[in-house]
């Protein structure tokens, strides 16, 4: 079973970002929210490496910073407020990085 990596600030900001992806496994998932959803602006980072459906980010913080459709040209799976509620309930543990 998966852990749910929770990030809430940009990937330049502190180390959260990389402390998060490191602790990683291969079946553990990310979800941008808050701050966090500015990853979809730094093609650099090392989160868009990431396999499909590991990666994902809260609709409601895109649309907020006017990035909605930024999470797509990067493919990152955007989702719902219920959604994000169901990926915490099918991990075994959530980790919040901030």
């Amino acid at each position: 079973m998966m852990i749910l990596h929770i990030l809430n600030c940009p990937p330049g900001d502190g180390q959260a970002s990389a402390q998060a992806l490191a602790a990683m496994a291969a079946e553990d998932a990310l979800l941008l929210i808050e701050d966090g959803v500015y990853a979809v602006l730094d093609a650099g980072w090392e989160g868009h490496r990431l396999d499909v459906g590991r990666l994902y980010a809260l609709e409601d913080d895109l649309a907020a910073r006017g990035l909605g459709s930024r999470a797509h040209e990067r493919n990152i799976e955007t989702v719902s407020m219920e959604a994000f509620v169901a990926l915490t309930a099918r991990a075994r543990q959530t980790v919040s990085w901030y």
